[in-house]
């Protein structure tokens, strides 16, 4: 065929794919995105009030950044009973109560608390507008099946989840983990797949979730939840706080804090965090807009939680690709099972065998040589994550895990317990505690009777200052409250060594995704390659 004929052939095919993408780019500008919020608490004790300032953010974000073309379904804590149902931080003056503070410490059984005792809290109502009810899994579920009848092709259904969240049943799947809902009910990750398998498979599902054990929820790309079973035909990306088996970051009487994975992904969209603070570099392709694989990436470069949060399209990568002779991190330790790389077994068409001209990518090389193909987002963790922990691009990445492991070495509280609870023989030593105790009670027996204390008329007086000057003139007092304030400078340098360890987490985690990426084409069946492919393209997609 000669070229002027092979121009014509070509030029219908070409030109209908043209049509297609003006045709797909109208639909999306005619289309709808259909938000459903779950946020809130299982009970008053339980629905702190951050949690109702991560929703108000979202309508915030919405509002300024998504004004047209949107549905939004909200559905927090026990709905529109009048009822106290939110944790607040008492802003009033703070009754004068040091002596009881002091005793609770005393009277308590293990570690003695802080100086300061239990946080001071009270009750109100929330006051979230615009509510479609209670975080109710029946409601919810209606919501789903109701909005499964309303989406069309082109439409996009964005879940956001701000609450608690519970570990897999004992004997179940782990990744079946749920979100604890009001009354003590819940949804499980399973349950939640059945309700968007009723949506359409063309619409696009995006998952935003920050409740605890929230990662269980990233195999919803799986067919029934199961990650047995194959990848699912509907298309589904979701951004998650924390692993499966971690609990995540947050949930706080105060609002002035906002360490918080959720804060951060749609800080990013903002431009400023739940409290304000200026969130600069999220752009980082330059292309003037936030995209959905740029907001999380923001998120594990500048919070400092214990959060190691992971997205859909990483979670099919683990699947279905692998890097030889390398355990993944997280992965059952090499020492406990035999080193397998192969893919893993499904229903899927059989995996490609790797071509021997195509070698798989290793975990070798320098750190920049890695990501010199990976996309903005990732340069930009990798990069910011390798800066904070002092580690040159330049670096072989073999670095890194030396890194690490002199990290976990150092680690302030290995080999059981803080310090302060250590002996020279590496016993407990509490006896403060108790000394200072037997003191009182040759002073004021009532006080330091267990079971009795609250009552004593001592504490009846609105001012405990006066008794609390007398207690410290006790031989005892100083010394336990120099090793009080010890434990507290030894609590605070475990959580920096604890946050720097994430840190690491974190950065492996990336370096992971990155290479098992690239061999992912070579291992995957045709399926799981355009699966993922669509996946990255959903991600690349902006909140607007």
């Amino acid at each position: 065929m000669d070229q002027q004929k092979s121009h014509n052939v070509l030029l219908p095919v070409w030109a209908g794919f043209a049509l297609c993408l003006v045709l797909a780019a109208g639909n999306r500008c005619q289309a709808t995105d259909y938000f459903v919020t779950i946020g809130g608490g299982y009970n008053p004790a339980g629905n702190q009030a951050s949690l109702e300032a991560n929703v108000l953010f979202f309508q915030r974000l919405l509002k300024e950044k998504h004004p047209e073309g949107r549905v939004q379904d909200i559905f927090f804590a026990d709905g529109n009973d009048p009822q106290a149902d939110l944790q607040i931080q008492a802003k009033e003056d703070r009754p004068k109560r040091p002596v009881t503070e002091l005793l609770t410490n005393l009277h308590r059984r293990g570690p003695p608390g802080g100086a300061t005792g239990a946080a001071w809290v009270r009750y109100r109502n929330h006051e979230v507008p615009g509510i479609a009810g209670a975080n109710d899994p029946a409601l919810i579920r209606s919501a789903f099946e109701r909005l499964a009848k309303a989406t069309r092709a082109g439409d996009r259904l964005i879940v956001y989840v701000t609450a608690h969240g519970g570990e897999a049943v004992a004997g179940d799947d782990p990744f079946n983990t749920s979100i604890t809902c009001w009354g003590s009910t819940s949804i499980t990750m399973q349950e939640l797949t059945g309700w968007l398998d009723q949506v359409s498979p063309d619409v696009p599902v995006v998952l935003v979730m920050a409740q605890c054990y929230c990662g269980g929820f990233s195999h919803t790309i799986f067919t029934g939840g199961d990650v047995e079973k194959g990848l699912s035909k509907h298309l589904r990306i979701g951004f998650f706080a924390q692993r499966h088996d971690l609990p995540a970051a947050g949930c706080r009487p105060d609002i002035e804090n906002d360490e918080e994975y959720s804060s951060y992904f749609w800080g990013a969209f903002l431009g400023e965090s739940r409290t304000g603070k200026v969130m600069p570099g999220c752009d980082a392709d330059g292309n003037g807009k936030i995209s959905f694989d740029e907001a999380p990436a923001h998120a594990i470069i500048v919070s400092d939680t214990i959060d190691i949060p992971l997205k859909s399209s990483d979670v099919l990568l683990r699947k279905y690709s692998r890097i030889p002779e390398y355990e993944l991190a997280g992965e059952q330790p090499a020492a406990e099972k035999p080193l397998d790389k192969s893919p893993p077994q499904t229903n899927q068409p059989p995996a490609k065998t790797p071509d021997e001209k195509q070698p798989l990518s290793e975990m070798t090389g320098t750190i920049e040589s890695l990501i010199q193909s990976a996309a903005p987002a990732t340069k930009r963790i990798v990069t910011e994550l390798c800066r904070q922990l002092e580690l040159p691009l330049s670096s072989d990445v073999t670095l890194v895990f030396e890194a690490q492991r002199k990290h976990d070495q150092q680690d302030p509280f290995r080999g059981g317990g803080p310090p302060f609870f250590r002996g020279p023989g590496g016993g407990r030593r509490n006896g403060q505690r108790r000394l200072l105790l037997e003191e009182i009670a040759k002073k004021w027996p009532d006080l330091a009777d267990p079971e009795k204390w609250k009552a004593s008329e001592l504490l009846k007086a609105n001012d405990e200052q006066p008794l609390l000057d007398e207690i410290k003139q006790l031989p005892s007092y100083a010394t336990y409250q120099k090793r009080l304030e010890d434990r507290e400078k030894q609590t605070q340098l475990a959580e920096k060594h604890e946050l720097r360890g994430v840190k690491f987490d974190r950065l492996i985690d990336t370096l992971e995704s990155v290479i098992l990426s690239r061999n992912l084409p070579l291992v995957a069946s045709p399926e799981i390659i355009a699966g993922y492919q669509r996946m990255l393209e959903l991600e690349r997609e902006s909140l607007q």
